[in-house]
């Protein structure tokens, strides 16, 4: 829904039919309906580049369209992309309650539970961090998705941090063995 919303499938149309509908009216006319057509947009253009001003801003525009409706499809991809965005600018408890909700709407997807992971590393809430990345991990496997290294990179912070360091080395490895490989 969020897609389609904002695909505005209806300026095509209406800018190909504006220039016959202006045609059938005399210049004076004309000039007059393009100067209101023009004042009647500028607020809803002005309102739309706010929304696409800033990533952050956009997401939270795009959840006030399934904040009461999560069952929609794709929602669930809203809530990932903003607590994504949450978590760039330091919204850790946004971020993980965004992403969490990710996670509930769509458990097999491994993604969210990656950021979770770096959202709870990031608070120094080390099991929960584990805890993420190690489902991130166990999905992305189960779905032979490949080895991606950021999983592996973040539970050996989250390992270190729980005084873990034979954990922390074994995973450090991995994420260098993979890396390496690209």
């Amino acid at each position: 829904s969020f897609v389609l919303y904002r695909s505005y499938l209806w300026a095509v149309g209406a800018c190909a039919l504006l220039p016959l509908l202006l045609d059938l009216l005399e210049k004076r006319m004309a000039v007059i309906v393009v100067a209101a057509i023009s004042v009647a947009l500028f607020p809803i253009s002005m309102d739309r580049l706010a929304s696409f001003g800033h990533p952050l801003m956009l997401w939270d525009d795009a959840e006030k369209l399934v904040h009461d409706r999560p069952d929609l499809p794709g929602a669930y991809r809203i809530y990932y992309n903003r607590g994504t965005e949450l978590l760039k600018v330091d919204e850790y408890d946004a971020a993980i309650k965004d992403l969490t909700l990710a996670t509930q709407l769509n458990p097999a997807w491994p993604f969210p539970y990656n950021n979770l992971g770096a959202a709870y590393g990031k608070k120094r809430n080390w099991n929960a961090s584990a805890e993420a990345f190690t489902k991130a991990i166990e999905l992305a496997d189960n779905q032979h998705l490949g080895t991606n290294p950021k999983p592996y990179f973040g539970r050996a912070i989250a390992y270190e941090g729980l005084g873990k360091p034979e954990l922390a080395r074994r995973d450090y490895a991995l994420t260098c063995r993979v890396a390496n490989k690209g």
